[in-house]
């Protein structure tokens, strides 16, 4: 794996622009890795991850490096978010669903 880019978004979350070409069957320099601190505890199967408070990593894969790229840019620009792009979510390590949930802020009683 090869880091071709390195920045933060406006709302302050890690963003890399990454090459998995040569270990895995992806387009080359087409994929979007977010390290978010998580806003809630995840739990499945009796393992926790991520862990509310604790940086985790998802990853987004692109058709191509052009397609990533201009992903990139607009996210670190803040003309789009993530969000944006769930369409091409493809962490397996932690299912979409659940992204989505540890990026939700925990809404107390009262406040």
């Amino acid at each position: 794996m090869t880091i071709l880019q390195r920045e933060h978004s406006p709302d302050g979350i890690l963003i890399h622009l990454e090459d998995w070409s040569c270990e895995y069957k992806a387009a080359k320099n087409a994929t979007i890795a977010l390290y978010p601190v998580a806003q809630n505890n995840i739990c499945n199967n009796g393992r926790t991850y991520p862990k509310k408070g604790k940086l985790f990593r998802v990853s987004f894969d692109f058709e191509s490096a052009a397609e990533a790229q201009s992903a990139f840019f607009s996210i670190i620009s803040g003309k789009k978010n993530i969000l944006d792009y769930l369409n091409k979510y493809s962490s397996e390590t932690i299912r979409k669903e659940d992204f989505l949930k540890a990026l939700k802020k925990e809404i107390k009683p009262g406040a």
